[in-house]
């Protein structure tokens, strides 16, 4: 049987933070990879933030992989009010983070 781990988020910016993490794991890695299927989903805020999980869980999910995976669940959620993220957009794209910016909304994930 599988591995599976489902990370449901509260935005874009955490879909992305948790991808650059787990990549960065994979470096650090003897393999360079890990044995183990993993699904990032947002549910959009915080909202409801259970019942929307659940709800992607049953509908997207489960049946992705039917019983073949034993899962493990992670609901992320933070209270930074934006402040790791806006270090995490700046750093993708190698800018310093200027002090005065605050708020995922001025930035973009594009890169130049």
């Amino acid at each position: 049987m599988s591995k599976c781990l489902v990370l449901f988020v509260e935005g874009d910016t955490e879909v992305e933070f948790y991808k650059q993490v787990v990549a960065n794991a994979r470096k650090l890695h003897p393999a360079g990879r890990f044995d183990t299927n993993i699904e990032y989903r947002n549910v959009r805020g915080v909202g409801g933030f259970k019942s929307i999980a659940l709800r992607k869980f049953i509908k997207e999910i489960k049946p992705k992989y039917e019983n073949n995976c034993a899962f493990t669940i992670v609901l992320c959620s933070d209270t930074d009010v934006f402040e790791i993220e806006d270090w995490f957009l700046y750093d993708i794209k190698g800018t310093p983070i200027p002090p005065q910016v605050r708020g995922a909304s001025r930035l973009s994930l594009t890169t130049p």
